[in-house]
């Protein structure tokens, strides 16, 4: 297992494909906030906004540490694969990992946080708020004792 994140392949390989980014990581937090900085780098050297680039931040961040505490218990010694892929509509981000078999991620909330008291607070899920609000598509799949999230963010 790597140190700290690895990179395993930064593919061009022709002009006219989008840039492709491959990372394995170790499932803990402090790996978790290295990894989603240099990715922020490179989506900034490939031509994304800043405004994209920090909610996708906000998102891979927040799918990322799911996998941490949910997937791997906080061990500290699992394994998380990283994909992105960068086309003229769109930015694909896949998260893949060998953790707890997650039954895929809550639907959006349909309470209007904003107006209710604080007792009245649902527990958790906010961070999939967030990862359904700024993402334009979400899908989740378990295959091959795999937990693997697709997250779509279409480009202006």
């Amino acid at each position: 297992m790597p140190a700290d994140s690895e990179v395993l392949d930064i593919m061009h390989p022709e002009k006219d494909t989008p840039p492709n980014l491959h990372l394995r990581l170790n499932a803990d937090q402090e790996t978790v906030t290295n990894t989603v900085q240099k990715v922020i780098r490179w989506l900034g050297e490939n031509g994304i906004d800043e405004e994209t680039s920090g909610e996708l931040e906000i998102v891979m961040a927040e799918a990322l540490n799911n996998v941490v505490e949910h997937a791997y218990g906080f061990r500290q010694e699992g394994e998380i694969r990283l994909n992105l892929s960068i086309t003229d509509a769109h930015i694909v981000v896949n998260i893949i990992d060998k953790g707890a078999r997650f039954s895929g991620p809550p639907p959006p909330m349909e309470n209007d946080v904003a107006n209710l008291s604080i007792f009245d607070l649902p527990e958790g899920g906010f961070g999939w708020n967030l990862i359904h609000t700024l993402t334009d598509a979400v899908d989740f799949d378990h295959l091959k004792d795999e937990n693997r999230l697709k997250l779509l963010r279409r480009l202006a």
